[in-house]
C-alpha cells in the first residue's frame, strides 16, 4: 500500500467538489436572516453538501424547528454563534448604554462624546423616580448641561489661542479638530442620564445571554429595553438596505427563549445579604 503523503502541498483530498468544473476554494455568501444563516452553516458542518446546496436545503426547511431542537433542547450552543443581528438603541440613557455594552463578546459603537454636542440633548429621567425626586434630578441635570456648554466654549477659546491654525490646514478641518479637543475636555461633566445611541452586532448566542442579563437589571429602564429587544427579534426589521429586502423576523426562535436570568438575580441578592451581614455600613 502506498504510504499517505502528509506534505501540505501534495495532500490529495477525497472530496467531490475539488475537481468539479468552476470549483473555488473560497466562496462568499450574501447576507441572509440570522437564524437561517445559523441553520445553513450548522447543516454545512453536518453534511457533505456544498454551501450552495446547504442554502437550497434551508430554503425549503424550517430553521425555527432546527434551532429549537439542536440549540435550545440539545445544547449545541455554538450553532447560535453562526447567525448575527444588528440592533440599534436610540434615546437611551448613558447608564443603559453602559449596561448594554457590558458583554464579553460584544461589538458595537456608541454615540461619541468626543465629536458630538450633548448640551441640548436633554436627559432621561429614571422611571423609578417620584415627582419630587424627578424635579431635583431635572434641576441638577440642567445645571450640569449648562456647565458642560460653558466649559466647552472656554476650552475652545483657549485652544484657539494656544494652537493657531497651521497654514496648510483648511479652516473647516481646523475648527472640527479644535471642537473635538474641547468636547474631550467638557465631556467629563456629562452624567449617566444623558441620552445616547448605541449600535451593536452580536451573535444570536451573545444576544440571548445579553437579553436575559438585562432583564434582571436593577434599573427599570434597562429591563424595559430588554423586553423591547426580545420584541424586536420577533418582529420584522425596522430598517432595510434595499427595497424589497428582508422583511421577515430576524430571530423569532431566540425571542421565545430569553427569560430573565434567575441565577444572576439570586447571586446578586446573596451578595447583598453577605455585604449587609459582614461589612460595616458606610459612614
Amino acid at each position: 500500500m502506498e504510504p499517505f503523503d502528509l506534505h501540505p502541498h501534495r495532500i490529495r483530498y477525497d472530496n467531490r467538489f475539488v475537481n468539479s468544473p468552476g470549483h473555488r476554494r473560497v466562496r462568499s455568501v450574501a447576507p441572509l436572516p440570522p437564524e437561517k444563516c445559523a441553520y445553513a452553516l450548522a447543516r454545512y458542518s453536518r453534511s457533505p453538501d456544498s454551501i450552495a446546496e446547504s442554502l437550497e436545503w434551508v430554503r425549503s426547511h424550517d430553521s425555527e424547528k432546527f434551532l429549537e431542537s439542536y440549540y435550545f433542547q440539545y445544547g449545541h450552543a455554538s450553532i447560535a454563534d453562526l447567525g448575527h443581528l444588528v440592533l440599534c438603541f436610540e434615546g437611551i440613557s448613558e447608564l443603559a448604554a453602559t449596561e448594554i455594552e457590558d458583554e464579553p463578546l460584544w461589538d458595537g459603537q456608541a454615540r461619541s462624546s468626543r465629536y458630538q454636542d450633548f448640551s441640548r440633548c436633554g436627559m432621561v429621567t429614571p422611571p423609578e423616580f417620584d415627582p419630587t425626586q424627578a424635579a431635583v434630578y431635572d434641576g441638577a441635570a440642567r445645571k450640569l448641561l449648562a456647565a458642560y456648554q460653558k466649559l466647552h466654549a472656554a476650552a475652545l477659546e483657549r485652544l484657539r489661542e494656544e494652537l493657531p491654525r497651521p497654514p496648510e490646514m483648511e479652516g473647516n478641518a481646523y475648527e472640527r479638530a479644535l471642537r473635538a479637543r474641547a468636547f474631550d475636555v467638557a465631556r467629563y461633566l456629562l452624567f449617566l442620564g444623558v441620552p445616547t445611541s448605541v449600535g451593536q452586532v452580536t451573535s444570536i448566542r451573545t444576544l440571548e445571554k445579553q437579553i436575559r442579563r438585562l432583564r434582571v437589571s436593577d434599573y427599570a429602564e434597562v429591563r424595559e429595553i430588554a423586553r423591547e429587544m426580545a420584541e424586536a427579534c420577533a418582529a420584522e426589521p425596522d430598517c432595510v438596505w434595499e427595497a424589497g429586502g428582508i422583511r421577515e423576523p430576524l430571530a423569532p426562535t431566540l425571542a421565545r427563549h430569553v427569560d430573565a436570568d434567575e441565577h444572576l438575580r439570586r447571586s446578586r441578592e446573596d451578595l447583598r445579604r453577605w455585604v449587609a451581614q459582614n461589612l460595616p455600613p458606610a459612614a
